[in-house]
């Protein structure tokens, strides 16, 4: 069925983002370095560097938790309606850019995110929907390719969702005397895999449509 197939996608697209976010990470760019420490402060360093990798994991927790929110919508709109209004609680309880922010627009920023995350299970409705197998097959079946696209760039819009209030998201790691803010470094990771994600999977619809 394409409930499975879509779920099955998802997937893979999570898998993608958690691998490529989490090697994407740079400590020294975190640390503003162009060089490596010197040999004495080099093993507390990088320990701060698999702390961050860490809290990156943690992160992504929060964006696979998100992405199965929208997907549980998407199959109650595929059946005929459903709600995202119950989805809003696990999805802000569970970002973990959200949970850092620190800023003054807590309702805009969590406006932002449940927005999203209702888009995405939006557009995989119809996929659900379809009476295709495939995934691929199903977007063909109800998506042209423009609206597969758009579908597409809903999915891999997390960074571009949170990149407005990241100046006042603190994420930081710390070892010893060694503590490093990585807000930026995480966004920038984030965009980098996102772009790369979505660069295949729109490579895969030309080949479809």
């Amino acid at each position: 069925m394409t409930r499975d197939a879509v779920r099955e996608q998802m997937r893979l697209v999570s898998e993608a983002v958690g691998e490529g976010w989490i090697d994407r990470l740079s400590l020294s760019k975190a640390a503003g370095l162009g060089f490596v420490p010197s040999p004495v402060d080099s093993a507390g360093f990088f320990f701060v560097g698999g702390e961050m990798k860490g809290k990156t994991a943690t992160l992504l927790n929060g964006y696979e938790r998100g992405l199965k929110a929208a997907l549980d919508y998407a199959e109650e709109e595929a059946l005929g309606g459903g709600s995202f209004g119950k989805y809003e609680d696990e999805i802000l309880n569970s970002d973990g850019l959200y949970a850092c922010y620190e800023g003054g627009d807590v309702e805009g920023f969590a406006d932002a995110l449940v927005r999203r995350y209702r888009r995405v299970g939006e557009g995989l409705a119809p996929l659900v929907a379809s009476p295709e197998d495939g995934f691929w097959d199903a977007a063909e079946d109800v998506y042209g390719r423009e609206e597969a696209i758009e579908t597409v760039d809903r999915l891999m819009g997390y960074a571009t969702t949170v990149e407005p209030y990241a100046e006042e998201v603190s994420l930081s790691a710390s070892v010893g005397p060694w503590t490093v803010d990585f807000t930026d470094e995480a966004l920038r990771a984030l965009h980098e895999t996102e772009d790369d994600v979505r660069e295949r999977m729109v490579a895969k619809a030309d080949s479809v449509y």
